[in-house]
């Protein structure tokens, strides 16, 4: 079955979209500043057609003990930096 979602990013929206998913949806969402790119983590072409044009790649995937973690870093293109600039340090709040 295939669901159109509004919504999909706020509280209720998401927790419908993780369960839409999990029950083997496919799911079309609407939202103002969300890009889905459909593919594996594990394709280095699908890897590489996400991250062009972005200024960081932030990745949740997998884990120490997950074989798969590193295999989607060894497809990027030469030419995507290695690394981004150290955010800015936090501002702290003044002493009650």
């Amino acid at each position: 079955m295939r669901l159109a979602l509004f919504g999909a990013t706020g509280t209720v929206g998401s927790a419908v979209l993780s369960h839409a998913l999990s029950a083997g949806y496919e799911v079309r969402v609407l939202a103002r500043r969300l890009t889905i790119v459909a593919g594996d983590a594990l394709d280095p072409a699908a890897v590489t057609s996400t991250i062009v044009g972005c200024d960081a790649v932030l990745s949740s995937l997998g884990g120490v003990a997950d074989p798969h973690s590193t295999a989607i870093w060894t497809g990027l293109p030469s030419d995507f930096p290695a690394s981004s600039p150290a955010p800015a340090p936090a501002a702290t709040a003044p002493d009650c």
